[in-house]
């Protein structure tokens, strides 16, 4: 059965569906909230519980609030981002497009229990929202162990440019030569190296083809610079330019942590076809890998997220994703976060929409259909399931 993309949710709530009325939606086609719109909404629900409160108390009360609403805040902004760019990855058709489903399904429902929410991450490296978990879980696992390092260096290795066809074996070609400098390093001068070292590819802008590279920080300038110097040795056509070392401080560590890809180019501009050859070529990759170092956390999220909400008062609720409102809704029409996205933020995302795709001539060689049923790529809680 041929998919029908763009699809647009079903399970908007019966308070959204009279505010929208008034917005021609034509199937097939996604549809961009005007901000009268997304102003009736009942954003502002967290504001009725600081009814009664003394005026010593109210500020205390009101700061507690906006503290338990700002992870939600920032988790929709990153929802949005997404919308903006998972259809573009779907249409290519590509091995992963069973992925990309997931990841424009993630975090889509929210389970309230009390004070607490919970919701189902699709725990791709492209997305935006589960990289935010992803990232503060690395940086808060790793820090301690970093900080045991005696005179720490950051350092970079690149390789020269590659194409497409050769992304992912270059990738791998890395890694090995990384073990075996490590190795021989440590036979020579029967030391343990220990750091942290991270993958990553990026898209050349002058030449349209694709930099894989290293991040590491290491322990020990001598050893820095002779991993350097090796690196070079087996690598004789990578410029000295490419590669760099310097120490390293809390700064580089926060780099370090970052995007193992930028999904978009400085001109905020979207190359899908380009970054579905860098998300195909690092599927079962680990971006990170200590060495000497005691592993503290696992790349992957926990497949439930926990978070209070304490803005939502205490009970039990499921808000679903609205495309249009841009939030989480209940059937009463109540926001989880209440963000709204600036007319400036939205002119990003209506450029970033119309994507580049650069696709060359040849197809993807296309998997049978998947044994999942569309239903279930669409499924979410119904109220009886949700707190059994």
């Amino acid at each position: 059965m041929k998919e029908t993309l763009h699809i647009e949710p079903k399970q908007f709530s019966p308070s959204l569906k009279g505010l929208k009325k008034g917005i021609k939606n034509t199937p097939g086609k996604k549809v961009r909230s005007n901000l009268d719109t997304l102003a009736q909404l009942n954003h502002f629900y967290s504001e009725k519980l600081l009814e009664g409160s003394d005026s010593k108390t109210l500020a205390i009360e009101k700061k507690s609030l906006e503290f338990s609403k700002a992870p939600f805040i920032k988790r929709a902004r990153s929802k949005v981002y997404m919308d903006a760019l998972i259809f573009q990855l779907i249409d290519l058709k590509s091995p992963l497009k069973d992925a990309y489903w997931n990841t424009y399904h993630c975090g889509t429902v929210i389970l309230q229990d009390g004070i607490k929410t919970s919701s189902k991450y699709c725990k791709q490296r492209w997305c935006k929202t589960c990289n935010r978990i992803r990232t503060a879980n690395l940086m808060n696992g790793y820090r301690a162990p970093l900080k045991t390092l005696k005179d720490p260096y950051f350092v970079t290795l690149t390789i020269p440019n590659v194409e497409e066809q050769r992304l992912k074996q270059s990738i791998e070609g890395m890694t090995k030569t990384f073990a075996l400098i490590k190795r021989s390093i440590e036979r020579k001068h029967k030391i343990k190296l220990r750091g942290l070292r991270k993958t990553e590819s990026t898209i050349s802008k002058r030449l349209g083809n694709y930099h894989p590279h290293f991040h590491m920080i290491i322990e020990g300038k001598q050893q820095a610079q002779e991993f350097h110097n090796e690196w070079l040795k087996r690598y004789p056509k990578a410029t000295k330019k490419g590669q760099d070392i310097r120490k390293a401080n809390e700064g580089t560590i926060e780099e370090l942590f970052k995007y193992f890809t930028k999904l978009v180019t400085d001109e905020k501009t979207f190359e899908p076809y380009k970054m579905d050859v860098i998300f195909r070529a690092m599927k079962n990759k680990r971006v990170f890998q200590p060495f000497g170092l005691k592993k503290e956390v696992s790349e992957e999220i926990e497949e439930i997220q926990k978070q209070k909400a304490i803005h939502l008062g205490n009970k039990q609720e499921i808000y679903t994703w609205d495309r249009e409102g841009m939030d989480w809704v209940n059937s009463e029409g109540v926001c989880v976060s209440g963000y709204i996205a600036s007319p400036e933020y939205l002119e990003i995302l209506d450029h970033l929409r119309k994507g580049v795709l650069l696709k060359p001539k040849q197809e993807y060689y296309e998997p049978k259909e998947s044994s999942k049923d569309r239903q279930n790529l669409h499924q979410v809680y119904s109220p009886g399931e949700a707190f059994s």
